[in-house]
């Protein structure tokens, strides 16, 4: 079994897009890979008016502060978002 002592899941209570902002900046010195993640639905209390500010919007609101060039940080970052498949209601019929 591997040793997991040097992972960490972090998890903090946010009210609003400023609050994620100071906490993510808090956490910049303290990891050498941060995993985020990305969703697709709108825009949730926690992230309000994040977005407006966004340089790389396609890492989404977290990930854009953490890859940010005013982050001074050497971590990683990796963004990940489900995807979301289309249901197709074309039928294909055999002859």
């Amino acid at each position: 079994m591997a040793d997991a002592s040097n992972v960490r899941f972090l998890e903090e209570e946010v009210r609003d897009g400023s609050d994620t902002a100071q906490v993510v900046r808090s956490l910049k010195e303290d990891f050498d890979l941060m995993i985020v993640g990305r969703r697709h639905e709108e825009e949730m209390e926690a992230l309000s008016g994040l977005s407006e500010w966004a340089e790389l919007p396609e890492l989404g609101p977290v990930g854009d502060i953490l890859a940010g060039g005013d982050m001074g940080t050497a971590a990683s970052v990796l963004v990940v978002q489900q995807q979301i498949m289309k249901v197709s209601h074309n039928l294909i019929l055999n002859s």
